[in-house]
């Protein structure tokens, strides 16, 4: 079985951007939603993207006026990132967002980590240590969006198979087997040639973390909500560090 950093390297990166559509109506959708949530940049503000993989997240908040640091595991997916940030107050870091050296030195106004980046941790255990080293990095006021899918809805046991994105020539399509606390997700892919269907498969386990223990765990950790929602099936969550 393969880690998420595995399955990336191995065989979703090279097809990630294609795979989520229009990057320019997602990008629309973030800049929307951050929007709505009042995150404007102040003079030199800075903004953090955890696991920011082609940058959703991090183009708008750069072309909104903030100064970013897109922080992820993937090269090839930082690499397009940098790519398309041409002109814009924007860096990439190779790096893993659960090692404390990480957060060191003075802290971002605006920390960012979404798209499914804390399913892809390997415990529960390791997203409540992430928490407490964001509580004792951030500042009072810093504010947290978080977005994930939340997979607690899943009955223990059921699979569930669904088509993510489909073309004439390639088709991308995904399998979710619901265990106790986690869920393994079997990416599957073909792509016609002009003569025959090539086909190609990965599986990796995402971790099952149902909204009630994140606000659990940000509470101890020192945050208070400000705002929650849904998207799309996506849970997003505001967070403001406590003075």
């Amino acid at each position: 079985m393969l880690t998420p950093q595995e399955h990336y390297e191995t065989f979703l990166s090279e097809k990630y951007s294609w795979m989520m559509g229009d990057a320019g109506q997602k990008e629309a959708e973030a800049e929307e939603l951050f929007r709505s949530w009042g995150i404007l940049p102040a003079e030199n503000r800075t903004a953090w993207d955890l696991g920011a993989g082609s940058g959703i997240q991090s183009l708008p908040l750069a072309r909104s006026g903030f100064r970013v640091l897109s922080v992820d595991l993937s090269s090839k997916l930082l690499n397009e990132l940098s790519s398309r940030s041409v002109g814009l107050d924007l860096e990439t870091k190779k790096a893993d967002i659960t090692d404390p050296s990480l957060y060191e030195g003075k802290c971002p106004d605006f920390l960012v980590c979404m798209g499914d980046t804390l399913t892809h941790l390997e415990s529960e255990s390791a997203v409540r240590k992430l928490f407490r080293l964001w509580g004792s990095f951030l500042e009072s006021g810093t504010r947290l969006a978080l977005g994930y899918r939340d997979l607690s809805r899943g009955k223990t046991g059921e699979k569930v198979g669904f088509p993510v994105r489909v073309e004439r020539n390639r088709i991308f399509s995904c399998i979710l087997s619901f265990e106790k606390d986690k869920v393994l997700v079997t990416d599957l892919y073909h792509e016609w040639d002009g003569n025959l269907w090539n086909f190609s498969t990965s599986s990796y386990f995402k971790l099952i973390l149902p909204e009630a223990k994140i606000l659990e765990w940000a509470g101890e950790s020192g945050f208070s909500l400000l705002q929650q929602g849904e998207s799309k099936g996506i849970s997003l969550i505001l967070f403001s560090r406590k003075g």
